[in-house]
């Protein structure tokens, strides 16, 4: 399954979101939707306790729970985004501020992603460079960046699923980037130091019980073994 995540409030009129749609019915997979039209998703209240205990307090409250079992579900995202003013829509930072756990756990190792820009002129490269990160702050194999502006694109439709379908089909055709390594790495190393003390100060090691227990991240200190073990767990 193809997890296309959508920050335009404009529906089936985005832009945006046709593209993403069009991306993954060229890979031939069938998608699932995250969009301000279809899921409700309050804003963070600072209340901090995703890093004592690894989840939201209020994640059963609106449709996070859900987001996050799509991702975890997910063989490839695509996170699709119209520029406005200067950065991504308020819906879409409202979602990567409640999956803040998401950002320092990398639940999508093994997972493919794509990214979607799409903008009137300004700031597209910026709001995508955004996009990527948050990608890898999940953990995601960037595979093909789309950029769109009235007067340029930067991939087809066509060519980002084509490229996408390629990257499904094959084991390891997208190599780790040098920041995903060295973000691993690091991430790695602190939880494995913070897990050994979980029945020491239980209250401050939420995300590395998430990190081991939830997400297997811990079976091996080598992302590559990480990812190749995730991705079979997504066919």
């Amino acid at each position: 399954m193809i997890l296309i995540i959508c920050g335009s409030p404009r529906g089936d009129r985005s832009i945006s979101l046709k593209t993403a749609q069009a991306i993954a019915e060229y890979a031939g997979e069938p998608y699932e939707l995250v969009t301000p039209g279809s899921t409700h998703i309050e804003p963070c209240r600072g209340c901090m306790s995703c890093f004592a205990t690894g989840h939201c307090a209020y994640e059963d409250e609106d449709d996070l729970r859900a987001v996050i079992d799509k991702m975890l579900r997910a063989r490839a995202v695509i996170l699709a985004c119209p520029v406005y003013a200067g950065g991504v829509t308020g819906q879409l930072k409202i979602l990567i501020d409640r999956l803040s756990t998401q950002c320092h756990t990398m639940p999508l190792l093994g997972c493919i992603g794509i990214t979607v820009t799409t903008a009137d002129s300004n700031h597209v490269q910026y709001v995508d460079d955004y996009l990527a990160e948050v990608l890898g702050f999940w953990g995601a194999l960037t595979a093909a960046r789309v950029r769109i502006t009235k007067t340029s694109s930067s991939l087809t439709a066509e060519e980002a699923g084509t490229i996408l379908k390629n990257a499904l089909l094959a084991d390891s055709c997208v190599p780790v980037s040098e920041q995903l390594r060295s973000s691993f790495a690091a991430a790695s190393k602190r939880y494995r130091a913070l897990y050994r003390m979980k029945d020491v100060i239980p209250n401050l090691v939420g995300e590395a019980t998430v990190w081991f227990d939830e997400y297997g991240n811990g079976r091996s200190e080598n992302i590559e073994e990480i990812i190749k073990s995730r991705k079979s767990e997504r066919r």
